[in-house]
């Protein structure tokens, strides 16, 4: 098993996610287009984030929360979601490009290029499905 491939766990994570804009500026990322809704990004999925996760596991995690947050409801609790997040629907699909750099402002190198991978491997399994339609 690579190391990519092992839970970790996610308190502290959880922590560094309710102040995400702090430690996206630490790492030289740039978002001041979307800078608070990356911060309520942050909290939303802190609050929700399971307690140990692999790479995969949090990529597909955020996907699914930006798809909850495009449909203005969490399948997680069956609510619906309130805030600046649910009212612009586009910032949810601006935010799905932003989760390999969240990993890497959040967890070690390690750990966040493993996102990232799952991430390409998710684009290119989408472009596999659209070239055989």
């Amino acid at each position: 098993m690579q190391t990519t491939d092992m839970a970790v766990p996610t308190a502290e994570a959880k922590s560094k996610l309710l102040s995400l804009c702090e430690h996206y500026r630490k790492q030289g990322f740039y978002a001041e287009e979307i800078e608070s809704h990356l911060w309520e990004f942050g909290v939303f999925i802190s609050e929700r984030l399971p307690d140990f996760v692999t790479p995969r596991e949090l990529y597909d995690f955020c996907m699914f929360r930006v798809v909850d947050i495009s449909q203005g409801m969490c399948r997680l609790t069956a609510k619906p979601i309130e805030g600046e997040l649910a009212k612009i629907k586009i910032i949810a699909f601006m935010l799905e490009s932003e989760i390999p750099r969240i990993a890497q402002a959040i967890f070690p190198d390690s750990f966040a290029k493993g996102v990232q991978e799952a991430q390409l491997d998710a684009m290119k399994r989408a472009n596999v499905r659209f070239e055989n339609l």
